[in-house]
């Protein structure tokens, strides 16, 4: 078993996704469960997974299980207890953010270069909907 992805759009929330691999008794839902742990001191203790969705296989953190600056690592347990956890599993949320395209992307033809191997050209375009701006 492992993490397929990590990610937030907004960097107020974030979701992880797992796969079972090649462990198909683990593939039904509910037989692995995610557990966090927020570097915050030496005391800090892994929680369980605040929301999830268990067909797609996806750990959902609203804005309250959210922080920026922090270090967050991630694991997947089996029912049995049996813990799978590799280092790369831990990551920043700032790292992880990956915002949706903008949208009305246009572009304009300002200037031709006498060579007409140079241009200037102006782009513009919107925020996506989610963006918070």
């Amino acid at each position: 078993p492992h993490f397929t992805e990590c990610m937030s759009r907004d960097l107020e929330t974030f979701r992880c996704w797992w796969s079972p691999g090649t462990f198909h008794n683990l593939s039904s839902p509910g037989e692995l469960r995610v557990f966090y742990l927020k570097k915050i001191s030496p005391t800090s203790e892994w929680k369980e997974c605040p929301e999830y969705n268990h067909l797609n296989r996806e750990c959902f953190f609203d804005a309250n299980h959210t922080s920026v600056w922090i270090t967050y690592c991630v694991q997947l347990r089996g029912q049995n207890n049996i813990t799978y956890f590799n280092e790369d599993d831990c990551f920043a949320v700032e790292n992880i953010v990956r915002p949706d395209p903008p949208v009305s992307l246009n572009w304009t033809l300002l200037i031709v270069s006498p060579s007409g191997l140079s241009y200037d050209v102006m782009v513009s375009w919107e925020p996506p909907p989610s963006a918070d701006v």
